[in-house]
């Protein structure tokens, strides 16, 4: 989600770190947060790949706004819930799924073997909210931009 990534840079990051010590705690929550993501795939790699060789491949849909991203999967199994919390996360962190600012966004995809390596293709729709209507109480939305693209997850 390159475009989305770069909008959410620019909207949030312009300029916030600003001293020696506040780069450094970016520096070390960006280290925190690969490591913890390397962690993810380095345990989720065996069983994602034993599920995509049985399924051949693994449908998910977000839907994400006003402070919150939520991730389904369709074969969805309650015995291996924190396999799929932990995908969840994963592919959130990965596709540059965005939880906070007042938006509505909503996409789907699935997860797949190609090669060697594990993949998510995926395609969303993201409209920013540009007022609210208090009179009828809902926010009134921008038209719908659209993205879609190929990920590569990790190498087998």
């Amino acid at each position: 989600m390159s475009w989305l990534s770069k909008v959410f840079s620019r909207l949030f990051n312009k300029n916030i770190v600003t001293s020696e010590k506040e780069k450094e705690s970016q520096l070390k929550w960006d280290r925190e947060k690969q490591q913890r993501l390397s962690e993810i795939a380095s345990n989720l790699k065996e069983w994602l790949v034993e599920l995509l060789k049985d399924k051949k491949e693994l449908a998910f849909s977000w839907e994400c706004g006003n402070d919150e991203a939520t991730m389904s999967f369709t074969d969805y199994a309650e015995w291996d819930s924190n396999n799929f919390e932990d995908l969840e996360y994963f592919l959130i962190e990965k596709l540059s799924i965005p939880g906070h600012g007042e938006f509505e966004m909503k996409g789907k995809g699935v997860v797949y073997i190609s090669g060697d390596l594990v993949k998510a293709s995926y395609q969303s729709s993201i409209k920013a909210v540009i007022d609210y209507d208090a009179e009828a109480e809902k926010e009134i939305f921008s038209e719908a931009e659209e993205d879609n693209g190929d990920k590569v997850l990790f190498a087998i």
